[in-house]
């Protein structure tokens, strides 16, 4: 089998070539192979920050749920057939994290030998730069100085938690920014901005979240707010 990774405006021709081509990032479908169940709704934010990282990482996770369907696909598809993995022509896409998974993965489940391996009209050396790489850290040369672990601890152990009723099965409390005044406002930026830069990631819910574990809490923000200037609520539960 010969599996090359090419762009969705890349298609006719690789069809013509005699590649069937599966859809990397879950567009185009009447147009594309796609592993049923697979999608990438759930990384948008993470993408729109470019917390490549995480992104990276819960796509694997994604890909690892879905690898019966994969292979469903695979199946269906025929293995004798080539194979085009299908994306953005953009420097990070998931496609190339498909490809990765098919050819370590999927192929050595369905005992596939790998011809050759290509790319078309694009390359990975910049994706390969900036996949586990996350962009939250270079936010901060607005936002002062670090503060230690012990301070930020301090600063969090004392906010005042208010419980979020309506997520009964997700039990956790939260902290407004708006309830700050002064330099405390000021604090609460640069915590945020901590705990994104240095919070260890968490697979939950279809995405990874950057969790900051100090004392017997962790702490998170949500990606939605692509900025660390945006974070106006910081979340803590129970480790």
């Amino acid at each position: 089998m010969k599996v090359i990774v090419g762009n969705f405006e890349d298609v006719e021709d690789l069809k013509v070539k005699g590649f069937t081509c599966i859809g990397g990032e879950c567009k185009s479908k009447e147009h594309l192979n796609i592993v049923v169940g697979l999608s990438n709704w759930t990384l948008r934010y993470d993408l729109l920050a470019k917390d490549y990282e995480a992104t990276t990482t819960a796509f694997n996770h994604h890909l690892s749920e879905k690898h019966n369907n994969f292979i469903k696909l695979m199946n269906n598809i025929g293995i004798d057939k080539n194979i085009a993995i299908i994306g953005s022509n953009t420097d990070y896409s998931l496609k190339f994290i498909m490809a990765d998974y098919f050819i370590k993965n999927i192929t050595k489940d369905m005992n596939i030998e790998i011809e050759e391996i290509s790319y078309y009209n694009c390359s990975k050396d910049n994706f390969d730069k900036i996949s586990h790489t996350n962009d939250y850290g270079n936010q901060n040369k607005d936002i002062g100085e670090w503060l230690t672990s012990k301070e930020v601890q301090s600063f969090l152990e004392d906010g005042k938690w208010i419980f979020a009723k309506t997520m009964p099965k997700n039990p956790h409390y939260y902290i407004l920014r708006k309830n700050y005044k002064g330099d405390d406002i000021e604090k609460f930026y640069i915590i945020s901005s901590y705990i994104r830069k240095w919070g260890e990631l968490e697979y939950k819910f279809g995405s990874c979240w950057r969790v900051l574990k100090l004392g017997n809490y962790k702490y998170w923000s949500h990606p939605i707010d692509r900025m660390n200037r945006d974070v106006d609520l910081i979340n803590r539960a129970d480790i």
